[in-house]
C-alpha cells in the first residue's frame, strides 16, 4: 500500500496520472505491482487554510519523522493469540506493538507500526532511522528459538 500527497495545487495532475497508471491493463507496473487506486480527498479540504493545512502536514511528519521499515518472516496471523508465561493471552500484533525501546531510543516503543504487507507472507515494522542500530540489536529477539 502506498500513499501518495500532492500539493494543493497539483492534486488534479497527481489524480490523473495515477488513474491513467493503475487503470487495470496490463504493463510494466513500479516495483512490479499493479495497485488499486481510490483516490481520496477530504470534504473538508477547502475549508482549511494553507497555513492549516502547513500546520497539519507538519505534526504529521513530526510524528512520522525518518522512518525505516523491516520485514519479520515465518510469524503466524498478526490476530492469532499467544499465551504469555504470566497467562496472559494477547494477539501476536499487539505482543509486536509492546517491546519498550532501549535506553537511548528516540521512540518509547521498539516499532512504531506493525501491520503485513499485501501478500500477507510476512509482518512489516516501522521504527525511526536513527533507532536501526537498536532494532538491530534487538532482531536476536525476534526469532524463535530452535
Amino acid at each position: 500500500m502506498i500513499f501518495v500527497h500532492s500539493e494543493r495545487s497539483k492534486k488534479e495532475l497527481a489524480r490523473d496520472f495515477f488513474l491513467s497508471l493503475y487503470d487495470g491493463t496490463p504493463k510494466e507496473y513500479p516495483r512490479g505491482d499493479m495497485l488499486l487506486f481510490i483516490p481520496v480527498a477530504s470534504k473538508l479540504e477547502d475549508e482549511y487554510t494553507d497555513e492549516q493545512q502547513t500546520k497539519f502536514l507538519f505534526n504529521h511528519n513530526s510524528y512520522l519523522g525518518e522512518e525505516d521499515c523491516t520485514a519479520i518472516f515465518g510469524l503466524a496471523d498478526l490476530n492469532g493469540e499467544v499465551t504469555l508465561t504470566d497467562g496472559t493471552i494477547i494477539t501476536l500484533c499487539t505482543l509486536l506493538k509492546s517491546p519498550p525501546a532501549s535506553q537511548g531510543m528516540s521512540r518509547p516503543r521498539l516499532f512504531q507500526v506493525v501491520d503485513p504487507n499485501a501478500a500477507q507472507n510476512c509482518i512489516l515494522v516501522t521504527f525511526q532511522c536513527c533507532d536501526h542500530p537498536f532494532v538491530e540489536a534487538c532482531s536476536g529477539l525476534l526469532v524463535p528459538s530452535i
